[in-house]
């Protein structure tokens, strides 16, 4: 497994390259261009069939459907609702997609679904594994394990932060949207 700071590493430069611009995208009227850029990214477009519709078209009811999540507040009691609407759509072999869509959408208290999640999971879980296609029980088991690696978590995230400040000139630094400064508070 890797480490912690690894992951953080990795994810900064997913949020820097790819996950901050989808993010935008969602905060506007999501049309199905850009479902597409989302689900090609994370590689699931091939679990979301249609038929009917050939193309970023596919999505169109799926577009239609986040635009009307948006207005509204989703907390972490109605996340697996919310999952499951979007999932619906499609079918079985969707979740993961559909989870990625509302956490675009979204964020926090959403959980990302997919397999290597899962698998991570059930390793580090000695409790209980989580059985696949189970969202509610995936949420549940993965925060969880969360609050138990927390501490290890957040110092290694901690650590890319202190690595990157050193290394990146103040400009960069500020383009990114933080502070040059001697805490990593600020990011």
């Amino acid at each position: 497994m890797k480490s912690y700071a690894g992951c953080a590493l990795h994810y900064y430069f997913q949020w820097i390259t790819r996950d901050r611009e989808l993010v935008e995208r969602f905060k506007k009227t999501i049309r199905p261009d850009d479902v597409d850029k989302v689900f090609r990214f994370y590689g699931v477009s091939r679990n979301v069939p249609d038929k009917k519709r050939q193309g970023t078209q596919r999505y169109r009811k799926l577009a239609t459907i986040l635009n009307r999540l948006k207005k509204r507040k989703i907390t972490k009691e109605k996340v697996s609702e919310a999952v499951g609407r979007v999932s619906g759509i499609y079918g079985p072999r969707t979740l993961s997609a559909a989870s990625k869509a509302v956490w675009m959408l979204k964020q926090s208290p959403v959980i990302i679904y997919d397999s290597r999640a899962l698998r991570a999971l059930n390793e580090m879980n000695n409790k209980k594994k989580q059985n696949p296609g189970d969202y509610e029980g995936f949420s549940s088991a993965w925060r969880e394990v969360f609050r138990r690696e927390q501490a290890q978590i957040r110092r290694g995230a901690a650590s890319v932060v202190r690595t990157l400040h050193r290394m990146l000139p103040a400009e960069t630094v500020k383009l990114l949207g933080g502070k040059k400064t001697h805490s990593c508070n600020h990011w």
